[in-house]
């Protein structure tokens, strides 16, 4: 799930749009956002390729072996333009049948320049991505990154579990711009965090509401802290 950059990047450069599937979701989750995104097929690994051969009505596809050494750049199809289709998002479900939402490269572009004017993240920049693909939050967290030739490092999902190990981990891999719920930081349990993450600089928050305790605790150092959207701080 948290590799499914270079499948997202693809199907983009196709011309194509895509919605992303969590591999836990059980069956019938799955089959329902399958049918509703009207997809023409699935870009999975080989044990997905594996699951969806009993009663899933899609093509399966896999990634070649030897296809990341291949140095082709694809034409942009000529009718692909910013009202075209990026992606569906859909919502939890929990109040019911999920619901799907249709993003345009368009939103996308408004969204990350907002972001850049915004937040000045350059080259030099490393950026934590620690949303799930199924979560539009995720969207942002990658493009922000990329459109500023920034450095995206993946959480995986042990890493995202890490909780009071977290500090440490965004300290190994000098991240400075981390985009977290209230939650998840309130789980790293930091005391001090501009003395535990002294290369941090934007604290980037969203997902959930921000405790005023939480709020006062990362906002003490010379770093920034925002909240989603930039201009709600």
């Amino acid at each position: 799930m948290r590799g499914s950059h270079h499948a997202q990047l693809a199907v983009l450069k196709a011309g194509a749009a895509y919605t992303c599937i969590d591999p836990s979701f059980p069956d019938r989750r799955i089959r329902e956002l399958l049918a509703d995104s009207e997809a023409v097929a699935l870009l999975t690994d080989a044990l997905g390729k594996k699951r969806i051969r009993g009663g899933f009505d899609v093509r399966a596809l896999t990634a070649g072996k030897g296809a990341d050494d291949d140095d082709v750049t694809p034409a942009r199809p000529r009718w692909l333009g910013p009202a075209s289709l990026a992606y569906v998002i859909y919502t939890s479900g929990t109040t019911g049948t999920p619901k799907g939402t249709l993003i345009e490269h368009r939103s996308i572009v408004n969204l990350v320049r907002s972001d850049l004017a915004e937040f000045d993240l350059g080259p030099g920049d490393r950026v934590a991505q620690n949303s799930s693909a199924v979560y539009d939050s995720s969207v942002e967290e990658t493009w922000l990154a990329l459109a500023a030739g920034a450095t995206l490092v993946v959480m995986d999902d042990d890493v995202v579990r890490l909780g009071p190990g977290l500090p440490a981990w965004l300290r190994k891999e000098r991240i400075n711009v981390f985009c977290p719920t209230p939650t998840a930081l309130r789980a790293m349990g930091c005391r001090d965090p501009e003395r535990e993450l002294p290369e941090l600089r934007l604290v980037y928050v969203g997902g959930e509401a921000l405790p005023r305790d939480v709020a006062e605790r990362w906002a003490r150092g010379g770093w920034r802290m925002a909240t989603d959207p930039p201009n709600a701080r």
